[in-house]
């Protein structure tokens, strides 16, 4: 070695142990439990950053620094030396596992590496000096070994971390290329940094808000790290999650934020854990979409490739199914690419033909091409189409056959016609339809409109029919009754005269008038034919007055003839029939009113998008459910929520096609509750679920079977599939997770932030409480 790299090496040397030393001495100033273990200790990322950046050589440094923090902090030269080996030793095992398992220097480029990283750098390696560590201060007699696993826990998630933290900043911005944005992205990255810094300075340092202290705001923070993920990849990611650390860490030593607890230490440690979760998660994201830039790039071009093809190129595997389709197979066969992915060839191959596609299948197999094969295949319609075909064998990396990719080109310039008529024939069909719908709405807008004229509340208007129908018929009985809201039972809301030989309760096809749509009059009870909400035997004659409502049907007018011993006529005259049948109109255009003015009342408690409750009767429904729950003790169930990468989503697919699956989402949830439940939208892709007398275990199964039950839907949009979407579900019950509406909300939204970190689509119970 010469001296001038020898200088070099110990200069470097010098500098990682003073770098370490002032770290280190930063981060035992916050140490709670013990002088030596600190909930926060940078040197732990900045060893294994040195390692991974310079090599194992540098670990006198580490050493070196390392001893000298222990030795003017708390302990004896014995109790140094053995933290410090500790120290070293960590971050040398972690580099080699990163080196060896993690990609190494590289480990933030993709996805799975960084979980990697995450769980030998930041999870199994720190374990070592924490055990180095607290050993060497019980064996030295600086600690008590009954305080062991707190010292030891400590001391383990600072320096984790550390890791997860500080240790991708500085590996990330040492490598190269370096950054280069257009003149576009750097005022993005300033703006994206300073709201972020306003954010955090938000959250943890109260900066705005009074009393904000304990709030669980931290998530406010989680979409401008995304931010950075998307637009600005891992290094200003890592940036991001630093400089939210150090304004975090110095709002919650001020007492300040959603991690303050009962001393210092405890509210470290939950804000590291959330601060290494955040990292190892945003990281990802970032990864990810590196990846998936990179893969659009090359699909993209590949695409290109085929799409811009005349003729139909088709992918199949080896068992005959269909793996790609381009435009070209699209124009010719007349199937779309969702439609035949996944899809075995022989839907081409008319039955006379069912033996040809294992024939040739068969003879790819052996590796044969097959040059201008002409065949008959038959179109989307079912029309025969003369083709060309050249099929070839597709090969993986090490030579075997994995599937084949066949040209097909349509010889036949007539069928080629009649497909592209067909086509237009669909298209124009299509527009008849939404041309016909369109009218239709304006139609039912309009008489929506002339109906709000004389609407009324409900229990003055059957009042009014009750008096009104007393002295329209004063010698006569009867009722009216009306459609319940899910138009499967009739209900009598009116009586009048002597109780009507009529049930209060019945269904829609007991009554003949309501059947036909009709009015229904029956004469002579002994031959006519008698509705079965009529109890039998009927001694007099009755009439039966649909009443409809802009060809709706609303309920029905029963009026009956007087006592059979006061009226020997037993029939209601030609006058009375006309005289209901103007009552039922009028009483029709009442009743449309009314219905009106309850829709009104409905949408000012439903979400107009999804059609469920909002949050406002939610809240109001749950704290009427606890008072009743509390009075009866019972239990009650909560669900909170949440679509899985809806952001993503949105970004993706565009926001009219979020419209379309929180729409999907409101319609899943109303047909899978009971009538009890109350669902919600809680805002933005969450929803809520209160659930009236239901168990934890209840609760945690029916929230298992509406995640399972979601992610198999296709939800479809302009004709096309979105893909599956899966849902995050925290779980709270009262009064095991609180006795408050607050509680409840908090303690499911916690589950529900649970279930994210870990992994989305799953259900998480949320923490009991003492």
């Amino acid at each position: 070695m010469t001296r001038q790299r020898f200088l070099r090496n110990l200069a470097t040397v010098a500098f990682l142990a003073a770098v370490y030393f002032v770290a280190g001495k930063l981060g035992l100033k916050l140490a709670q439990v013990h002088p030596s273990a600190t909930a926060v200790w940078a040197p732990a990322g900045i060893a294994l950053a040195a390692f991974l950046i310079l090599g194992y050589g540098v670990f006198p440094g580490v050493l070196l620094g390392a001893f000298l923090v222990n030795l003017t902090t708390a302990g004896s030269v014995a109790t140094s030396i053995g933290i410090a080996v500790g120290n070293t030793l960590e971050g040398l095992l972690g580099a080699y596992l990163v080196n060896e398992l993690a990609n190494g220097r590289n480990a933030f480029g993709r996805a799975q590496d960084i979980f990697r990283f995450a769980v030998l750098a930041g999870i199994i390696s720190t374990t070592v000096s924490a055990t180095f560590g607290v050993t060497s201060l019980c064996l030295g007699g600086f600690a008590n070994w009954d305080d062991f696993g707190a010292i030891w826990l400590t001391w383990w998630l600072g320096d984790a971390v550390g890791v997860l933290v500080l240790a991708p900043l500085l590996v990330l911005w040492s490598a190269s290329p370096p950054v280069k944005w257009n003149s576009n992205q750097a005022p993005e990255a300033a703006l994206m940094l300073l709201a972020l810094l306003l954010v955090a300075h938000t959250v943890f340092g109260g900066l705005f808000a009074v009393g904000t202290r304990n709030y669980p705001l931290e998530f406010l923070c989680i979409p401008f790290l995304v931010w950075a993920a998307f637009r600005f990849g891992q290094r200003l990611a890592a940036t991001a999650i630093s400089l939210l650390a150090v304004i975090a860490v110095w709002g919650t030593l001020q007492g300040l934020g959603p991690f303050v607890r009962k001393t210092q230490n405890e509210s470290l440690l939950l804000l590291q854990a959330f601060m290494g979760i955040t990292s190892v998660m945003i990281l990802a994201v970032a990864a990810l979409v590196e990846e998936r830039k990179q893969s659009e790039k090359t699909a993209t071009h590949l695409a290109a490739i085929v799409q811009s093809s005349d003729d139909a190129i088709i992918g199949k595997s080896l068992d005959g199914m269909i793996v790609s389709w381009n435009a070209g197979a699209e124009r010719i066969y007349g199937h779309t690419a969702a439609e035949a992915i996944g899809r075995p060839i022989s839907m081409l191959v008319p039955p006379d033909r069912a033996d040809e596609v294992p024939q040739l299948l068969e003879r790819l197999k052996r590796g044969e091409r097959i040059e201008h094969f002409e065949t008959v295949r038959r179109s989307k319609g079912g029309e025969p189409l003369h083709i060309s075909l050249s099929i070839s064998p597709v090969k993986d990396a090490s030579g075997a056959i994995i599937g084949a990719s066949a040209i097909a080109r349509d010889v036949s310039e007539r069928k080629r016609n009649e497909e592209a008529l067909q086509q237009a024939n669909a298209v124009l069909t299509g527009w008849l339809s939404e041309l016909e719908k369109r009218t239709h709405e304006t139609t039912l807008l309009n008489e929506m409109g002339d109906l709000l004229q004389t609407c009324v509340a409900v229990e003055e208007a059957y009042a009014v029919i009750a008096r009104f129908a007393q002295q329209l018929f004063p010698t006569e009985c009867g009722a009216l009754c009306v459609l319940n809201a899910s138009q499967n039972l009739v209900e009598a809301v009116a009586v009048w005269g002597d109780s009507p030989a009529c049930e209060r309760v019945f269904t829609p096809e007991e009554c003949w008038a309501l059947r036909r749509g009709q009015l229904h009059a029956v004469d002579d009870p002994a031959s006519g034919l008698i509705c079965q909400h009529v109890g039998e035997p009927v001694p007099v004659g009755y009439l039966c007055v649909p009443m409809m409502g802009q060809g709706e049907a609303l309920g029905v007018l029963h009026l009956q003839c007087g006592n059979a011993s006061n009226d020997p006529v037993n029939r209601l005259s030609e006058a009375k029939r006309r005289l209901a049948v103007t009552a039922a109109g009028q009483l029709a255009l009442a009743l449309a009113n009314l219905r009106l003015r309850e829709t009104l009342r409905m949408q000012s408690i439903r979400d107009p998008l999804t059609g469920l409750f909002n949050r406002r009767y939610m809240e109001e429904s749950l704290a009427r459910e606890l008072r009743r729950a509390g009075r009866n003790q019972r239990r009650l169930g909560i669900m909170m929520l949440d679509l899985d990468h809806f952001k993503r989503f949105n970004d993706t697919h565009g926001h009219e096609a979020g419209d379309t699956l929180l729409r999907e989402l409101g319609e899943f949830l109303r047909t899978r509750t009971r009538r009890e439940d109350i669902a919600c939208r809680y805002g933005g892709e969450e929803f809520v679920l209160v659930l009236p007398e239901a168990t934890i275990e209840v609760t945690r199964q029916r929230g298992e079977r509406l995640r399972d039950e979601f992610k198999r839907l296709n939800v479809q949009h302009r004709g096309q599939s979105l893909g599956a979407v899966s849902l995050s579900i925290g779980v709270a019950v009262f009064p095991d997770h609180g006795l408050t509406v607050e509680d409840l909300l908090r303690a499911s939204d916690q589950a529900l932030y649970r279930a994210k970190a870990e992994g989305r689509n799953r259900v998480v119970l949320g923490e009991r409480v003492e």
